[in-house]
Parts: C-alpha cells; sequence; structure tokens
C-alpha cells in the first residue's frame, strides 16, 4: 500500500507527465500566428503553475523561507516566468518556443531533485533558540557595521562622486566600478552581516538605533548605482527578523511586498536612468514591466546563440567568474558574452541566469540533469542544518544563504557563490573564531521557537 503521501506525489507527477505531454505535443506545430503564441504561453503557465504548487502547496511556511530551493524557485518565477507574458504584452517581444519547454523541464528537474529525499517522510521539524550573549556581540556588530559604512564612503571619495546621483548615473555607475568591484561586494557584506547579527544577538539594543543603521545601510548602498545591493539587503534582514521573531507569516502580505518591493526596484532604475521620479503610468509600467522580461530576453539571446554555434564552454564559464577576484580589472561571464556577441547597451555584461549558465556550457543535457543535482544537494544541505543544528548560528547562515538563491536564477551559481555566499561564510567564520579565541564567548540559551513543515 501506498502511503498518503507516496499517492499525492504519484497523482501530482502523473498529472504533470500528462500535461507535458501535450505541452511537447503542441510544440511540435509551427507557430507563427499571435493567437498560436498565446495560446502556448497560456499552456505554459498553466503547467508551470501547477509546479510551483508541487514546490509551495497553497500556503507559505517559515521553513520555505529558509530554504534554499524554495528560494531559488521563487526567483525563477518572478524573474523568469513571468518573462514571457510582459515581454509579448508590452514589448511585442516571442520567446522561442523551444526555450519555454527547456524552462519547463528545467524547473521540473529541479522540483524532482528537491523531492527524492522525501520518499520516506516529508515532516522537518527544527527549532530556534534564541541566544542571550554578552557585549561582546555587540562590539562586533557595530565594528563590521562601520567598516561597512567607510568601504561606502571611501569608494564615493575613490570614483569622485555619489554615483546613483549622476546625471549619467548608468554609465557613470559602471565606469566607475572597473577595478573597485571587491569594494562594492566587501560593503555590502560587512553591512548585511552586521544587521543580522544584530538583529539576532542583541535582542535589548534600542530598537530605533537598529532602524536608523538599517535605513543608513540601504541608502548607502543604494548610491552606488546598482539595486541588487539595498534589495539584496532588504532581504537578508526581513527574513531574519522574520524568522528569529514571533511574527506569523501572513501569504497575503508577503505577496503585498514582494509586489511593493518590485515595484520599488523598478522606480530606482528608473531615477538611475532619467535622473526624475516624475513619471506617468507608462513610464511606470514599462520599467516594472522590462525587469521582469529582461533575464529571460537575455536568455533567449543565449539560446539562440546557442543554436547558431552550437558552441559549449564545458564549465571554462565558471573559471572566467573566478578569476574576477584577482587584483584589477577582470570582466566576468556576462561582460565576455557581451563583448563576444557585439551587443551595445548601457550597463554591464548581460545577465546570463542559472538556466543560461546550464545551457552555454553543457548544453539541454546539462540544464536537465544540472537542475536535478542542484535541487538534490541544495536539499541535502538544507535538511542537514536543520536536522542536525540547534545553534542558532547556523540558523542564521542558512538564511542568509538562502536569500541568495534569488539571485542565483539571473545571475547563475558561480558568480553568485563566488561574490556573495562565500564572503559571508569567511566572515561569520572570522567572528565566530575571535569570540572563541579571543573573547572566550559563551553562551545561554533562554527561550526556543519551533517549527514544524508537512
Amino acid at each position: 500500500m501506498l502511503s498518503k503521501f507516496h499517492r499525492k506525489s504519484v497523482l501530482n507527477m502523473s498529472l504533470f507527465t500528462i500535461a507535458l505531454f501535450l505541452f511537447f505535443t503542441l510544440l511540435t506545430f509551427k507557430l507563427s500566428s499571435q493567437s498560436q503564441y498565446s495560446n502556448i504561453l497560456m499552456l505554459f503557465y498553466l503547467i508551470n503553475g501547477f509546479l510551483f504548487y508541487i514546490a509551495f502547496g497553497y500556503k507559505v511556511t517559515v521553513l520555505d523561507l529558509i530554504s534554499p530551493n524554495k528560494m531559488l524557485i521563487l526567483g525563477l518565477f518572478l524573474f523568469l516566468m513571468l518573462g514571457p507574458y510582459l515581454g509579448n504584452e508590452y514589448f511585442y517581444i516571442q520567446i522561442d518556443f523551444r526555450l519555454l519547454f527547456i524552462m519547463t523541464i528545467g524547473i521540473f528537474s529541479l522540483i524532482l531533485g528537491s523531492k527524492v529525499l522525501y520518499l520516506k517522510k516529508n515532516t522537518i521539524k527544527f527549532s530556534i533558540k534564541k541566544t542571550i550573549v554578552s557585549h561582546h556581540w555587540l562590539l562586533i556588530s557595530r565594528f563590521l557595521y562601520l567598516i561597512g559604512l567607510l568601504v561606502i564612503l571611501y569608494y564615493y571619495i575613490s570614483v569622485g562622486n555619489i554615483p546613483i546621483l549622476q546625471s549619467n548615473a548608468e554609465s557613470f555607475r559602471v565606469e566607475a566600478k572597473m577595478g573597485k568591484g571587491s569594494l562594492l561586494i566587501v560593503a555590502y557584506v560587512f553591512l548585511t552581516v552586521s544587521l543580522a547579527i544584530y538583529q539576532v544577538y542583541c535582542i535589548n539594543s534600542n530598537v530605533k538605533i537598529k532602524k536608523i543603521f538599517f535605513v543608513l545601510a540601504v541608502l548607502g548602498l543604494l548610491g552606488l548605482g546598482y539595486r541588487g545591493l539595498p534589495m539584496q539587503l532588504l532581504l537578508d534582514n526581513f527574513l531574519v527578523y522574520l524568522i528569529f521573531s514571533s511574527k506569523k507569516i501572513n501569504t497575503f502580505k508577503l505577496i503585498m511586498l514582494l509586489f511593493i518591493t518590485f515595484v520599488c526596484v523598478s522606480l530606482i532604475g528608473y531615477f538611475r536612468a532619467t535622473g526624475s521620479v516624475n513619471m506617468g503610468f507608462r513610464e511606470f509600467i514599462i520599467p516594472t514591466a522590462w525587469l521582469g522580461t529582461v533575464n529571460l530576453t537575455n536568455l533567449n539571446l543565449l539560446f539562440n546563440k546557442f543554436t547558431e554555434l552550437g558552441h559549449l564552454y564545458f564549465g571554462k564559464s565558471y573559471f572566467i567568474d573566478l578569476f574576477t577576484i584577482l587584483p584589477g580589472y577582470q570582466p566576468n561571464f556576462g561582460t565576455v558574452l557581451k563583448e563576444q556577441f557585439n551587443l551595445n547597451f548601457d550597463g554591464e555584461g548581460i545577465s546570463i541566469t542559472l538556466l543560461g549558465e546550464l545551457l552555454i556550457n553543457f548544453g539541454v543535457t546539462g540544464v536537465i540533469v544540472g537542475m536535478f543535482i542542484i535541487g538534490t544537494f541544495l536539499e541535502l544541505f538544507f535538511l542537514r542544518i536543520v536536522k542536525y543544528s540547534n545553534d542558532d548560528l547556523y540558523i542564521l547562515i542558512l538564511i542568509l544563504i538562502s536569500a541568495k538563491f534569488v539571485r542565483v536564477a539571473t545571475g547563475g551559481i558561480a558568480p553568485i557563490f563566488i561574490y556573495y555566499i562565500m564572503p559571508i561564510l569567511l566572515l561569520i567564520i572570522g567572528v565566530k573564531f575571535v569570540l572563541i579565541i579571543i573573547f572566550k564567548e559563551g553562551k545561554k540559551t533562554n527561550s526556543e521557537k519551533n517549527f514544524v513543515s508537512n
């Protein structure tokens, strides 16, 4: 007899197989008219909406927000899966239907990889132990925060101005960053880790001071001219606050918060390009729609070039991104592709996306196998932290890492791991070392918060 969980899994996979067969059958026809393309999009969203349901269910739980797999899926849906509709509706862009099929298979492989570990049991329990520690945590938090702000100030001085306030901010920020990109990462990492530590360990500190520190950090990162860093700081600390506080998750409020954040990112992009926030509805909706379309158009470009050239990089892109940590200006893989494809636009290289990274390195087979392996590995990592750790520092690390996987959807594995995940891990390890070796820091547990996911 199959258990209830097994029966539900078999039913879900059977329904998906039927839907996938219908999708593949339609893709065999030559699609040229707008109505035919619209029908394909409808089927595309029906299938992927069903996949989203398989991944999340009907409600968002605390565990969903600290799962790297769930955050990656969320990033893929927000910044890639909305692209076909937005591109078709506002920019008259039609995505190659073969790519839609590859995207669907990739998402399916990722979800399948994350589910294979739950064939026997699908209940996860973990507890967060809030810890009261000495003033050393507060001291370290403020020290890291000060370093982050000083790095931003040094960057402003070295480039001669605040990039976001320049009339040509779109191009100025890119020119200013050449050879100094590591400073941006250092500033972000020190600020986000300091604020996270401040929220978790300095629970008795002044709330107003926390808010002031947070606003200054966001404004400082925003002045660098890049939307990603302040938005990532917002996401990091929102998740830390949500997990370590007693707040319950309201799915509707969470969706509204995502929408508001999406709008703010669009407004920042418009201000950066025009120097003004005086915009009508069309001026507002077009940049917002483009934000959800641009990554997919880049992926479509990569797919077309891959189809034309038939050339695979076989992992070379990972080394190109790795070499960017060397001193001086080292172009990342997105910039290399921009030059190789003779693309002319303000800004840095194209965002290759996770699917594009796998596709251009290992082909369609690489997308299918790679997404499955990523799903399995991330779930193993997640379960290891949740099941076998009773230290809130490990949960904090899990939150900060999981939050980065929203960016992995658009930036790929290698850049996000090199520029964000590794620096955060190294800094937290350094903090722990200082506390244990130098301050002989101990801890006392005063409360415990339990979570269960079915």
